[in-house]
C-alpha cells in the first residue's frame, strides 16, 4: 500500500491508499480510503469504501457526482473561451 496506485487513467494524475479501521481480512466496515487527484478537478477527491457481511463492497466520496461532473465540463470550457479570447485579440491586430 505505501507504493500507491498505479494511475488507469490518463485524468488521473495520482493516487493513493491509506488502509481504514477494519483492513484486516476477516473484519468488516472501511476497509481502506482511496485518494485520488484528478486533472481539471481542484484538489484532491477521497473514497472510502467499504465491504459488509454479504462480501458486498461500497464506497462514499467526500465529493457528489454532481460537482465532480460540473468540473469536468469547467476545465475545458476556460480553455475553450481563453482559446477564443486569444483568437479575437489576435485577428483585430491585423
Amino acid at each position: 500500500m505505501e507504493r500507491g496506485l498505479a494511475a488507469v487513467h490518463p485524468l488521473i494524475l495520482e493516487a493513493h491508499v491509506e488502509p481504514g479501521p477494519a483492513a484486516a481480512p476477516q473484519e468488516l466496515g472501511h476497509k481502506a480510503t482511496v485518494t485520488f487527484t484528478m486533472l481539471g478537478i481542484p484538489g484532491p477527491t477521497t473514497v472510502k469504501l467499504f465491504a459488509d457481511v454479504g462480501a458486498h463492497w461500497g464506497g462514499v466520496t467526500d465529493r457528489g457526482a454532481g460537482e465532480l461532473g460540473l468540473w469536468s465540463l469547467v476545465a475545458p470550457l476556460l480553455v475553450a473561451g481563453a482559446i477564443l479570447l486569444g483568437w479575437r485579440i489576435l485577428g483585430r491586430r491585423g
